[in-house]
């Protein structure tokens, strides 16, 4: 930290607009107060934004995002349309690590190097990722929940919910992690029989808490990441990592039923 005042003071040498007394300031400030930001100074006297790269990445990342959301489910080629969203766009690695800072996420399974680059960041659920993109609270659940009608009256609908089917059929529906306890909680019913005549499952869904070894089928971190691969061509000519442009996928788990789902509906919204 002591560094980036020695820093500070070289910068206000240069701009004839910053007298070393408001350094000194700044300095005893930063003393009283151990919050207290000296880059954020810095960028608010030169009259820069603070995470610029990573808010434009953000902003940028948010459209592709919800507008992807708008297009009906098995409208596109993507053969995972059933199970996931996914967005991709080209970005440094710098204003990736920018957006990470500044959303304040972490990186991981990094690797940086002549032929390859690559790194992730992992979410713990579709809600942290609507969050991490500063979605705006009214737009949440249409993002969350979305039912697409056809002119014949049929009805399909998505929804940001992760889910998994286990060996015996048995569909889990996840609400939660519990890290710490290895615990999922999940909405899944007592048995998948259907009422043919009332057009409906025979058993309501029910919010049960099972732990991650009891269902092999469920892994222990949600599929909802953001990953970057660099471009090998970039990796060899850019001198420093920040420089390096590559390919961002954003994958989003969902689930796709037919009919409203509004019975899944009320354990999402």
């Amino acid at each position: 930290m002591r560094r980036q005042f020695v820093e500070i003071h070289r910068v206000a040498e240069l701009l004839s607009g910053v007298p070393s007394a408001l350094v000194e300031l700044v300095q005893k400030l930063f003393e009283a107060d151990a919050s207290f930001s000296p880059r954020r100074w810095l960028y608010a006297v030169l009259g820069v934004q603070e995470f610029a790269l990573g808010r434009s990445l953000q902003s940028t990342l948010r459209g592709k995002f919800l507008d992807r959301l708008q297009v009906r489910p098995g409208a596109t080629s993507r053969g995972n349309d059933q199970d996931s969203v996914k967005v991709e766009l080209e970005c440094t690695y710098g204003a990736l690590v920018d957006l990470v800072r500044f959303r304040r996420l972490s990186l991981s399974e990094c690797t940086l190097r002549q032929c390859r680059a690559s790194c992730a960041s992992q979410l713990s659920s579709p809600r942290a990722l609507l969050d991490a993109l500063d979605v705006p609270a009214h737009v949440v659940p249409a993002a969350l929940f979305r039912c697409f009608s056809r002119k014949n009256g049929d009805k399909i609908t998505r929804l940001l919910l992760e889910h998994h089917v286990a060996p015996d059929g048995s569909v889990f529906y996840v609400l939660e992690r519990d890290k710490e306890r290895r615990t999922v909680s999940v909405a899944v019913r007592d048995s998948q029989d259907y009422d043919i005549v009332r057009n409906r499952h025979r058993h309501p869904l029910r919010r049960r808490t099972v732990s991650n070894d009891d269902v092999s089928n469920i892994p222990q971190h949600a599929s909802c990441r953001l990953f970057w691969h660099g471009n090998m061509t970039s990796s060899r000519l850019e001198a420093g990592a920040a420089m390096v442009s590559g390919r961002l996928s954003l994958v989003v788990p969902c689930t796709v039923i037919a009919g409203d789902g509004m019975e899944l509906s009320h354990w999402l919204l």
